[in-house]
């Protein structure tokens, strides 16, 4: 009997632990009210955005409401709520998403930018030549060629090849 009673959690036991990065997750139970005993039929995912918190108190989830600008409270044995605390505050930003969010964006957007940035300003571009003869292995000869002159200031090429420092 108790297996059969969790079975409906059990199922969805992969969208209860969104909880995880999000902070909530919240499932609506769907009873089966015909028999003397009511018993879990299932379970149905509720989207974040249909829940919201009050200002006074963060902690608690509230049902949006048309008719009620607060929110509704959840009704009780209608909701299974599953909330993390991956760190302290308040509950909506209580989720490891929120922080490796963060961690993504600076990681790979403002610190690379801006070194790349740095590393290139003020540099004059760089342009190789080539003859028409030259093989493909000449020509990656001289893209590295160009592509150590970033760095390393220094260049090893055929007399053949050409490098010109154009200023911006």
């Amino acid at each position: 009997m108790v297996e059969e009673a969790l079975a409906p959690i059990s199922e969805n036991l992969f969208d209860i632990l969104d909880a995880i990065g999000k902070g909530f997750s919240v499932h609506e139970i769907d009873w089966e009210t015909s028999a003397r005993q009511w018993m879990p039929r299932g379970l149905s995912y509720l989207q974040p955005y249909w829940l919201q918190t009050r200002r006074e108190d963060p902690e608690t989830l509230y049902l949006r409401s048309d008719t009620n600008i607060y929110g509704d409270p959840l009704a009780p044995y209608k909701f299974i709520t599953h909330k993390v605390k991956a760190k302290s505050g308040v509950l909506i930003r209580g989720g490891l998403a929120r922080m490796a969010c963060w961690a993504f964006l600076f990681s790979n957007y403002a610190i690379k930018d801006w070194v790349t940035f740095a590393e290139a300003y003020g540099q004059p571009l760089r342009v190789g030549k080539y003859d028409v003869s030259a093989t493909p292995q000449d020509i990656e000869t001289l893209l590295t060629a160009l592509r150590s002159l970033g760095t390393d200031a220094a260049a090893a090429i055929p007399k053949n090849m050409e490098i010109d420092f154009v200023d911006a």
